[in-house]
């Protein structure tokens, strides 16, 4: 502690006058008594300090914290205490603790050096102040509210994101009880979790918590309470953070319906759907894959959906895959499912890449049971083989003849008879095939056919110069609308016996 007596003196206007002139105004002190740490923070030595003029020896006093100050002690005997920050002469810094005294014709003046507890406070409002500033720009909802039982509930943090997402005012709510400051039924008021928090001195985490605002929506927040303990371990406050997962929680709703939508679509697809990630393992199957392959949905995961080729059309696919993957073209293909049962089931397979920055994230393939279209494919080449070898073993020449007047369909005995001459009728027009004269001779014939006539009649024929007469019929052939006619049948026999 550091004492300093001083004591009045009024000086006249001339200077050199000493006496008091009751009136006049205090001007300056003098030092009546000094101790030694008083004086060593002055910067002088105490025998110099003694009697003489305070403003002359010591000028930093004539500050407006020290002069005026002792000049208004002695005029209303009120004492004076504050804490300052004082730059001494050697260039130092101290802070403080200042108490003015009045006293018989003057003042005692009292400093103490706090400058260790001021640096600490200061330090601590350092903290204070970037937590809170912290706190205040966090996103989240921050509040810290008493668990003492002397003020239970009692906020004591409230920060912007929480002014924002409730629209409760800090102002407003802190230094009130929870029951004060909000409603009844709002969100954060929440005394089961409270006790929840006494009994079990632990963390209580709500992946969804309502909270009914002020203007009636609803809002969703991730919550999360904490005890915080004192030094006895006893918990002193109750720390709440809570993001505010509404748009994230309408988002994922969103995202599950839309996800429930595609998969209703993908299971009503006729195709099978399988989607691979970057190691060819499965990752998803539609309904249809698990109808066409016989393969559930689970044993299709992962390798598992391999198993659903044919053992002998798996080299193919694996080949495919590869050049695929270095091509990044897609591929597609005819290729065999066997069935647990089984049963063999024709599908076109077409793979395609996933692609992403050029890069192949996965693959995406659809299947498409083509069974019984490849049944039909395979009747219908039988049936046309039976036509054939029935057509080829007549000893009329058979063709059949297009709308356009182009040859599609030819026997032996008629390409025997156009191999004479060395034309390739199939394909070609009939103009082009027997030649102007001839069609001329025909025209009318085939513009009748066309228009739906059946007919019949005799041509003559120069074969290796030897005439013959030939019968011909010219039947036509109606579309599947029953309408137009899309053709028609020729037949030829030599009747010239």
């Amino acid at each position: 502690m550091i004492a300093i007596t001083i004591s009045l003196q009024r000086l006249a206007r001339r200077l050199y006058s000493l006496s008091l002139v009751p009136g006049k105004p205090v001007e300056d002190f003098i030092f009546a008594d000094v101790n030694e740490r008083a004086a060593a923070m002055l910067g002088k030595p105490r025998s110099e300090l003694l009697g003489q003029r305070v403003l002359s020896q010591v000028p930093l006093l004539r500050g407006e914290r020290f002069f005026k100050r002792f000049v208004r002690v002695m005029e209303t005997g009120q004492p004076l205490e504050d804490e300052f920050e004082l730059t001494l002469a050697s260039g130092d810094t101290r802070w403080l603790r200042h108490q003015v005294v009045p006293i018989t014709d003057g003042v005692a003046v009292t400093s103490r050096d706090i400058s260790a507890r001021k640096q600490d406070e200061l330090a601590l409002q350092d903290n204070r102040s970037f937590l809170q500033s912290l706190i205040d720009h966090l996103p989240v909802l921050v509040y810290v509210k008493s668990a003492r039982p002397e003020n239970f509930g009692q906020m004591e943090v409230w920060n912007k994101a929480a002014e924002d997402i409730t629209g409760h005012l800090a102002a407003d709510v802190i230094g009130k009880t929870d029951c004060q400051a909000f409603p009844p039924g709002f969100g954060l008021l929440d005394a089961e979790d409270d006790r929840a928090i006494l009994a079990e001195r632990g963390v209580i985490d709500h992946t969804e918590k309502p909270l009914r605002l002020l203007d009636g929506s609803l809002r969703y927040l991730r919550a999360v309470s904490v005890p915080v303990f004192d030094e006895r371990q006893q918990i002193e406050h109750i720390l709440c953070i809570a993001e505010d997962i509404s748009q994230r929680r309408q988002q994922e709703l969103e995202l599950r319906q839309k996800q429930a939508e595609l998969a209703a679509v993908n299971d009503a697809s006729p195709l099978g759907l399988v989607r691979l990630d970057r190691q060819r393992r499965c990752t998803y199957v539609n309904r249809t894959f698990e109808s066409i392959t016989g393969l559930p949905r689970a044993a299709a995961l992962g390798a598992g959906w391999t198993s659903a080729l044919h053992p002998a059309d798996y080299p193919l696919m694996h080949v495919a895959l590869e050049q695929l993957t270095r091509s990044h073209a897609p591929f597609q293909s005819t290729l065999r499912c066997l069935q647990r049962d089984g049963r063999l089931v024709w599908v076109s397979v077409k793979i395609a890449p996933i692609l992403i920055d050029g890069r192949i994230e996965g693959y995406v393939g659809s299947l498409d049971d083509i069974t019984t279209l490849r049944e039909s494919e395979v009747a219908l080449l039988e049936s046309e083989a039976r036509l054939r070898t029935i057509a080829d073993t007549l000893p009329a020449m058979i063709a059949y003849i297009d709308a356009d007047q182009v040859y599609r369909f030819l026997n032996i005995a008629y390409e025997r008879e156009f191999g004479l001459t060395g034309q390739q009728a199939l394909g070609k027009s009939v103009r082009g095939t027997v030649g102007e004269a001839r069609y001329r001779t025909v025209a009318p014939y085939i513009e009748r056919v066309l228009a739906g006539e059946t007919l019949s009649f005799e041509e003559e024929d120069d074969k290796e110069g030897i005439e013959r007469c030939m019968e011909v019929i010219y039947i036509p052939q109606i579309g599947e609308d029953k309408l137009q006619v899309v053709g028609f049948h020729v037949m030829r026999q030599d009747i010239t016996v």
